[in-house]
């Protein structure tokens, strides 16, 4: 998994790097498939908006959050695309139709 962290009218130090690098990892238990991971960071007047975006086999799976402090931001981004890589991950795995007897 290829991670790629941009800002965008601020500057993400060391600790926010790191932090959101660990909490980008933690997605891959959902997911073998993920290929690439772009994290992209914006300051606005009332504060940070993180983007998310995870590109899978012939998929892209984006979630956007925003909030006051950088790392929360990051939190809830991680947390709100979970679900979206759970049912992507059930819709690989359960191709076929069950019968019943």
């Amino acid at each position: 998994m290829q991670i790629t962290i941009n800002a965008r009218h601020c500057e993400l130090n060391e600790f926010h790097k790191r932090y959101a690098e660990k909490e980008i990892t933690r997605l891959g238990r959902y997911s073998d498939h993920i290929l690439t991971v772009n994290l992209i960071v914006t300051y606005e007047k009332h504060g940070y908006i993180a983007e998310l975006h995870i590109h899978l086999n012939g998929t892209t799976l984006t979630s956007k959050e925003e909030a006051a402090d950088i790392q929360i931001a990051v939190d809830r981004v991680t947390q709100r695309i979970e679900p979206q890589l759970k049912k992507y991950n059930e819709k690989l795995h359960d191709h076929r139709v069950k019968r019943e007897a």
